[in-house]
């Protein structure tokens, strides 16, 4: 308890959804229950209840793009192999496609955002 924490990258939607919390808050955890979830004071959200296991420490060094988007969803792993296949460098691929996740709410527009993201 106590530490700094946000949503793990990649996640395009946690267990117990976003709220007003996005990929880029950052929070403190207050609690944990049953060893999986967890309590967490967002600024834009006090007592967000999250999974730990979708909780990633502030500051903690992240493995490589390719090791990360293994634990992700299908389409993210589909996305993030075309998007890295055009060429583009794997951790700009990777943070285009959450940076898109996040803005967008269907799959073929999430892909062309990311790549509008990477063409800038």
């Amino acid at each position: 308890m106590g530490d700094r924490v946000r949503v793990r990258p990649g996640i395009l939607r946690p267990q117990y959804e976003w709220g007003p919390v996005t990929a880029r808050s950052v929070g403190t955890i207050l609690q944990i229950r049953d060893e999986s979830e967890c309590i967490v004071n967002f600024p834009e959200h006090g007592r967000w209840r999250g999974v730990l296991s979708e909780m990633v420490r502030e500051g903690e060094p992240l493995p490589p793009a390719a090791e990360r988007v293994m634990g992700l969803d299908d389409w993210m792993q589909a996305a993030f192999h075309k998007v890295s296949m055009m060429g583009f460098e794997e951790e700009a691929a990777l943070a285009a496609l959450e940076r898109a996740c996040c803005q967008e709410t269907t799959e073929v527009n999430r892909l062309a955002a990311a790549i509008s993201i990477l063409v800038r």
